[in-house]
């Protein structure tokens, strides 16, 4: 079932969809990364020091939720 979900989707989906998602992302993320950066920076070393056993889940829940 999976296998055939992904099949569908695929054929149709990358080509229109990344062209525009390619485009996208790179200008969205460019501007949002330098501020972002200078802000966790500052507090990735306070949560790295309180969650430095699981830095794996902060890191990729944030980038989820951004």
């Amino acid at each position: 079932y999976v296998i055939g979900f992904l099949n569908i989707p695929p054929p149709n989906c990358p080509t229109p969809s990344a062209s525009t998602e390619m485009r996208g992302p790179p200008p969205q993320r460019d501007l949002p990364i330098p501020p972002l950066i200078q802000n966790e920076a500052s507090t990735a070393y306070v949560v790295d020091d309180s969650q430095y056993d699981e830095p794996g889940i902060p890191p990729e829940m944030k980038e989820y939720c951004r």
